[in-house]
């Protein structure tokens, strides 16, 4: 009779109820902080991909190099095309950068060049 009177120790419900609730919450600003990491890192990749356009981009306006073009670059592969439309006094320069190894669209431009007579 004795072993069926004496209580266990344990935890009561509200203590297991604040120990749930601080869980949740180190779990929630953990996620928080894992999901702007994740996003400063894409970032930091577009912000690359964009330098290596503006450089293909200037080397093609510099040089008048007006053909299609695949470049390896840092990582990306660039790939530019020119576009003209017949009877148009203008081309549309199309430049795109790619994830060289999952070959994904990291970044694009497009640029409207004007031909001087």
């Amino acid at each position: 009779m004795d072993a069926i009177n004496s209580k266990l120790p344990s935890f009561t419900l509200i203590e297991t109820i604040v120990s749930l609730a601080v869980i949740l919450l180190v779990i929630g600003l953990s996620a928080t902080i894992l999901i702007q990491v994740q996003a400063s890192g894409k970032q930091h990749l577009r912000f690359k991909a964009n330098i290596a356009l503006n450089r293909i981009y200037i080397d093609a306006i510099n040089r008048n190099r007006t053909f299609d073009e695949i470049h390896k670059y840092n990582g990306f592969i660039i790939e530019k095309k020119i576009i003209q439309e017949i009877n148009r006094p203008f081309f549309t320069l199309q430049i795109i950068a790619y994830d060289q190894n999952k070959y994904k669209v990291i970044e694009k431009r497009e640029e409207i060049i004007w031909i001087k007579n």
